[in-house]
Parts: structure tokens; sequence; C-alpha cells
């Protein structure tokens, strides 16, 4: 799944994966106060927390800790949430914190609602949710200091789904050319050794020439850099080590950017390279039938 097949559900920011970490290192997904999570369907909210769930991080651990804040909301409101999380997710739970709500009945319904549930889940405070979340990876909207921002976070994934969307294709186009050019040099006789040169410089002037990759190698660039956080940045020859660090990075996109952008250059050199070895010996060979 992409983002782009939900982006208007990631948009609303019904949930979002800021990137903080739980005291056990457990990524965590939170379903904020101010968006109307109750919009969503069930089928809907799974999509969402698929997606979410997808993202991976360097731990590699399947789990992920949930925060469900229910202030301003009532249990009607938000049940179906616990009740996706159970039936699609049993395996993806470390821990459900669900911050109280404001109405004392819907605290009640809470205690009630809950009991049927397998997974571990602890009903919090806002406050004493920073006794088992530090506070420096709680988000502002829960009294923490983990700074994000949803817009930057979804406007990242589109264009880097875009990039490795674009990227496969790319290399995909190399290995096709490549192999095309393994055929040539399997010639046999004059007409075909002619034919095979001629069909060489097709593919040197119709077709490589057609793939540019040096948008797609800013792209990568673009990506880089706002990871770094400063996207309008786009000079790849800083040096500076702070200019190598990449503190908006929590999912280890920077390393896996920087090898997609290295496998493609690597294949455009491994390309030319082949078609140059490629044009002696078919010359060689038309040569040889011709004495």
């Amino acid at each position: 799944m992409k983002a782009a097949e939900i982006k208007a559900y990631l948009e609303e920011k019904y949930a979002f994966l800021s990137g903080a970490i739980d005291k056990k290192g457990y990524l965590i997904i939170t379903f904020p106060s101010s968006a109307a999570i109750e919009r969503l369907s069930a089928e809907e909210l799974k999509k969402l927390i698929i997606y979410l769930a997808s993202i991976n991080s360097s731990n590699g651990d399947p789990r992920f800790t949930f925060i469900v804040d229910m202030r301003q909301r009532t249990w009607e409101n938000c049940k179906h949430i616990f009740k996706v999380l159970q039936e699609q997710f049993p395996y993806k739970i470390e821990h459900v914190y669900i911050v109280k709500p404001d109405g004392f009945w819907d605290k009640h319904k809470i205690s009630l609602g809950m009991s049927k549930y397998t997974f571990d889940h602890s009903v919090e405070s806002v406050d004493s949710l920073s006794h088992a979340i530090d506070r420096h990876q709680l988000t502002p909207d829960l009294n923490g200091t983990f700074q994000y921002n949803h817009h930057r976070w979804l406007d990242f994934r589109l264009k880097l789904e875009t990039f490795v969307f674009n990227s496969k294709e790319t290399l995909h186009t190399y290995e096709l050319l490549y192999n095309e050019l393994q055929q040539i040099d399997q010639v046999n006789n004059v007409a075909r050794a002619q034919e095979a040169i001629e069909t060489h410089m097709t593919v040197f002037k119709d077709q490589l020439s057609r793939v540019n990759i040096e948008p797609l190698i800013n792209d990568g660039q673009h990506l880089l850099n706002m990871l770094r956080g400063n996207p309008d940045n786009d000079n790849s020859m800083m040096k500076s080590q702070q200019q190598r660090t990449y503190p908006f990075d929590y999912f280890d996109e920077a390393r896996k950017i920087s090898l997609v952008r290295q496998d493609i250059l690597i294949s455009k050199r491994a390309m030319f390279s082949t078609m140059a070895s490629e044009k002696e010996p078919i010359g060689t060979k038309l040569t040889t039938e011709v004495i």
C-alpha cells in the first residue's frame, strides 16, 4: 500500500507515526484527539494502520506502542479503534495507552468496554503518560517536546514513494537494455554481424540516450535534504559533519535512498561500459567473415 492510495486519511491526521519511541524502543502510533476518527469505517481504519505499520524501522520488531487520546471524545467515537486493533493487529501491539476522556461516564465506559480486549493496555492521564513514555518522545499535544510536522512527514512519504517507484523503473530499463545488448554479439555471418552493429547503434542512440537519471538523482538528494531539515538546499557537495547528519531520519531512510542512488549510477556506468566492450567483438567478427 502506498501513501497516495490513502492520502485523504493521512491528510486528516487520524493517526500518525512520528518516529518517537517508548522506553523499550517500540515505535509509537498515535491517534490524536484533534481528528474525527469516527468518520473512518473499520475497513478504512484498517488500511490506515496497515500503512503506518508497514513503515519499517531499523528495529525490525513488528510491534508498536499505540496512544489513543480520548480527551474531548466519547467511547462511542473511539471503540472501533480497539476492535480493529484486537481483530486485525494483535501481533503488532506492544501496549495501548488510553488518555482519559473528559467525561465521567466515558471513563466508566472505557473500564467496561476494555475488559473484553486481551492486549496490554492502560488508562492514563496526560501527566501519568509521561511516566510511561519519556516526555521528549511525546508530541506537544501530549505535553511533550518531540517536534513533529505532519505536513512535512506526508510530503516526504509521497516524494519518497515516487522516487522508489521511478528508481525501480529506471533500473528495470537498464536491465532490459543490457539483455538486449548481450544478444547482439551472438552472430554467425556477415549479414547478421552488420545487423548487430546497426542494432548496437540504435540501442545507444535511440534507447539508452533516453534514460535520463539526472532528475532522479536530484530527487534523491532533495529527499536527503528533507531528512536534514533543509529541503531547499540541494547542494550535494555539502561537507560539514552537521550537514551529513539526518535529524529527521527515524526509519533508516537516508541509507536506503543513498543505496538506491548508488545503484542507479553504477547501473548507468555498467551499461556504457558494456556498450563500449561490445563494439570491438562485433567489428572483429565482421572483419573476419569478410576476409
